[in-house]
């Protein structure tokens, strides 16, 4: 019997990849900034033709963060990153669903 291979955890594969996960680490930064961002936007309450100006910086923030995450999730899952995809894959899922809830814990409306 050979001697037994451990199991090694999540963190423990990420960390001991052969290349610098750099694409997979850029995922994961800007799906935070972008969240951050509208989280931010979804807490402000805007005046007047602020309505717009709010759902400009919405669209926006997933437009720009989606390419970014889309983009360096192939170039990662390219590289052959560990999880390098899935990070990016699920920043996006996390925008959608953060503004899925404020929608529909505020009445079917984002503000006011």
């Amino acid at each position: 019997m050979g001697v037994e291979k451990r199991r090694r955890s999540l963190l423990d594969r990420f960390l001991e990849q052969e290349r610098n996960p750099v694409l997979t680490i850029t995922s994961a930064l800007t799906t935070a900034l972008v969240w951050m961002v509208i989280v931010m936007d979804l807490l402000h309450t805007p005046k007047d033709l602020g309505d717009l100006a709010e759902l400009a910086l919405l669209v926006l923030a997933f437009v720009v963060g989606t390419l970014i995450n889309a983009i360096a999730g192939a170039f990662a899952f390219s590289r052959r990153e560990y999880l390098g995809g899935r990070v990016a894959a699920l920043g996006i899922v996390l925008w959608f669903l953060t503004v899925a809830l404020v929608f529909f814990v505020r009445g079917n409306r984002l503000w006011r």
